[in-house]
Formats: structure tokens, sequence, C-alpha cells
């Protein structure tokens, strides 16, 4: 796991060669930042099984849940529906 901010900078703007979940990137930024799950809730004004659920990478991003995200980690809510597009997109060439 890296120990430095994943969303700093110009994230959004990168082009991934592998698509993620957004709740693994989620789950990197806690990491990163040394926070638990009490103060993503806190910061995030999310509900913890919504959270959960997301980390857990069951529930995809709405743009509610990108709200959240965006003021917990100080991104725009579109860094959150791109990752998620991102991950659907993948997921469906899959198939």
């Amino acid at each position: 796991m890296r120990s430095e901010s994943i969303l700093s900078g110009e994230a959004d703007q990168r082009i991934a060669a592998e698509a993620f979940h957004p709740g693994d990137f989620v789950k990197e930024e806690m990491g990163a930042r040394g926070w638990s799950m009490e103060t993503l809730i806190e910061v995030s004004q999310l509900d913890r099984q919504l959270l959960e659920e997301v980390i857990a990478g069951h529930r995809s991003i709405t743009p509610i849940i990108a709200l959240g995200l965006s003021r917990a980690f100080g991104t725009g809510r579109q860094v959150w529906l791109n990752l998620n597009e991102t991950w659907k997109r993948a997921q469906a060439a899959k198939d």
C-alpha cells in the first residue's frame, strides 16, 4: 500500500492502465491519511454501512456518495463518478 495520497495533484486526469473499484481508492486514501472508519464517517457525513459496502466493492458510487467522498478527501465529485464509470466499463469489457 502506498503511504502517499493518490488524490493529490492531477489524479483525475491520469489514464489508468488497470481499473480498480473506487472502494480500493477509498481504502488506500484512508491508509495514506491514517484515518479510521470513524474519521471517514465524520468527515464524509456518510453512513457506516454505505461506506463499508463501497470499500468492500459491493456498492457503486452514486452522486450522493461522490459528494460525501469529495467532502472527505477534498476532491471534486466528478473524480469519484469517473472512477466508478471507469470501473464499470472495465467490468463490462470483461464480459
